[in-house]
């Protein structure tokens, strides 16, 4: 697949952690024209707060937007980025009609050849026969805690399932839910990273981070994250404890930021051994990756984290690194050789971190980690499905025309 035009609507805003759609968008990028949609994002949901929040961004958006474009265009390995394109969130009705045509307009004015939609909510695609439409489930979209949101995604994405020519998921176990729940078949395409990342990095650059965190000669425990309330920290804070009775030479690193860690930063305030790093930049994560000694996940289990195939477990395994995990449905199937499987509790979770600490890689699981780069992923999966998709498309075009054109023959025979 080159050359082509494609627009990814990713389901976060997030650019500056790593996330599926944006890491997808970076490897097709190499052979093709991507561009990635940013819409205004809303914290305050309230009706009074989505008011206050179009007039700010109608104050700053004539300072910072030029006149002939109602949005910002810039440029970021690679892919061209639309940030704060003008949104609607309500009346429902409204504000899909409205942004579907912001869609619109941006798939005419860059010859869009292909869409990737992994929006949840209010951002429709309207399907042209010129287009191949991909829906992605980024995650299990049943999250929200909210029964009227729940439905109002189920809809929308029930209409966008039922327009797109190729409907993916992240995990098997995702995949062959959404397949169950809209009756439509749904193609797995895994989580992916950027192996090269990973192997580009230099033990200097290794030694220079253990340097700058004081933790030469430490076996570090890592947990590399956008963190999340249900990442499990506080139970995580529980393990790291127990195992700090078994050895002395341990120390706990969480690299990243979020809700989640604002959330759980009482229970690390009296252990010295803990580091909190804040947010590092994507360019730089694959180092801490390396640098680290045992990568941990230890997710609170919903459906959310159970259908999941969290990036981070491909990224530790790309790091070369051995992993201890929750049980989570999807990590049993994938049966990943460096990933420990161990029930949440403290006892076994700090016996497992503890053995794995002594375990060595075999070099023989690079060729199973290898089929997670995003590279490898577009050949053999993606561009396939594309295919399959565009074949289609001209077969039923094709299957169109003979039609039209007896319906024509008759009436001049008329």
């Amino acid at each position: 697949m080159k050359d082509k035009n494609i627009l990814i609507i990713p389901h976060t805003p997030h650019v500056h952690v790593k996330v599926r759609s944006f890491e997808m968008a970076r490897a097709l990028s190499t052979e093709n024209n991507v561009y990635y949609l940013l819409w205004d994002e809303v914290d305050d949901f309230t009706l009074l707060g989505r008011v206050k929040q179009q007039v700010a961004g109608l104050t700053i958006g004539r300072r910072k937007r030029p006149p002939s474009h109602p949005y910002t265009v810039k440029k970021q390995d690679d892919v061209t980025i639309f940030e704060n394109v003008r949104r609607a969130y309500s009346p429902i009705w409204y504000a899909q009609k409205h942004n579907s045509q912001q869609i619109d307009r941006i798939i005419d004015e860059y010859k869009i050849d292909i869409v990737i939609n992994a929006s949840f909510v209010s951002s429709p695609v309207r399907k042209r026969d010129s287009l191949i439409y991909i829906y992605d489930i980024v995650d299990d979209p049943f999250d929200s805690g909210s029964g009227n949101m729940d439905r109002i995604r189920s809809r929308f994405i029930e209409r966008e399932i039922a327009k797109a020519d190729i409907v993916t998921a992240c995990s098997l176990t995702l995949a062959e839910y959404a397949t169950r729940t809209w009756r439509k078949r749904v193609q797995y395409l895994p989580n992916g990273t950027d192996v090269s990342s990973f192997e580009a990095v230099l033990e200097t650059e290794v030694e220079a981070l253990r340097k700058r965190w004081v933790i030469e000669g430490k076996k570090v425990i890592g947990f590399i994250s956008n963190f999340e309330p249900w990442n499990g920290l506080a139970f995580l804070a529980r393990v790291f404890r127990r195992l700090c009775e078994k050895r002395t030479d341990t120390v706990l690193m969480l690299v990243g930021s979020g809700k989640g860690l604002d959330q759980a930063r009482s229970e690390y305030g009296s252990m010295s051994n803990v580091i909190l790093t804040e947010a590092i930049p994507p360019d730089k994560v694959a180092a801490y990756f390396k640098m680290i000694d045992v990568g941990v996940l230890p997710f609170d289990q919903c459906n959310l984290t159970d259908r999941a195939l969290p990036i981070k477990i491909i990224e530790y395994s790309a790091a070369k690194k051995h992993v201890v995990a929750v049980p989570l449905v999807e990590l049993r199937r994938q049966k990943f050789p460096n990933v420990h499987l161990a029930d949440r509790n403290d006892d076994l979770w700090a016996d497992a971190v503890d053995a794995a600490i002594g375990m060595s890689w075999n070099d023989e699981w690079d060729n199973r980690i290898i089929q997670y780069d995003w590279a490898r992923i577009i050949e053999d999966k993606l561009v396939p499905y594309v295919q399959k998709a565009t074949r289609l498309s001209r077969k039923v075009a094709n299957d169109e025309v003979p039609s039209r054109r007896k319906v024509l023959s008759y009436s001049q025979s008329k």
